[in-house]
């Protein structure tokens, strides 16, 4: 099946096919990622454009349609993976860093709103991680990269699985509008 995300009709068809499969939906992870870097005056309004769609917009709609089906059936659970850039930015990513942010701002005010109806809402905030294709693209950069964080490595993708298996269960009941980072100490480095 092929779905464009940035196309909110597309979001709804594909939604609506999952419960009429399904019955319903308890799990929905927002995992989507264009990586994109140039600087900032390089940028061009197509590219700003692509980069907010792909990253942000997608997760709009994919919340919106969820969610209301959530909200009908008084529960689930909500996890959207962003990135430690969009809290922290970077040079260079400065519509990645945007559009990361902005998840992360509606992962707290989809919580908000849908707490009292039991759909919990929660973020997975990224650092580098073993297979992304920017931060391993060449030798040099990788080991920037490493020495930058604490932890002098990539993140694995076990480390992230572990807490998004918590974020998804039960055992998160008091848990909503948050995002969580994984990250290797990133976010506490000045």
């Amino acid at each position: 099946m092929s779905v464009r995300f940035g196309i909110g009709v597309d979001v709804h068809r594909l939604v609506d096919r999952a419960v009429e499969g399904l019955g319903r939906i308890d799990i929905l992870v927002n995992s989507l990622d264009l990586a994109f870097a140039r600087p900032l005056v390089e940028t061009t309004e197509s590219e700003w454009s692509a980069v907010i769609a792909g990253n942000l917009t997608s997760v709009f709609h994919a919340l919106k349609h969820v969610g209301r089906h959530m909200l009908d059936n008084q529960g689930g659970r909500i996890i959207n993976v962003t990135s430690a850039l969009g809290e922290r930015g970077l040079p260079n990513a400065a519509a990645y860093s945007a559009a990361k942010g902005g998840v992360a701002q509606l992962t707290k005010t989809a919580a908000l709103e849908w707490a009292p109806s039991g759909v919990y809402v929660n973020g997975i905030g990224l650092g580098w991680m073993e297979g992304d294709a920017m931060a391993t693209s060449n030798p040099e950069l990788l080991d920037r990269t490493t020495r930058f964080v604490p932890m002098r490595r990539l993140g694995r993708p076990d480390e992230v699985a572990a807490l998004a298996i918590y974020l998804a269960s039960d055992a998160c009941g008091y848990v909503t509008g948050h995002t969580i980072y994984v990250e290797g100490g990133v976010m506490s480095k000045l």
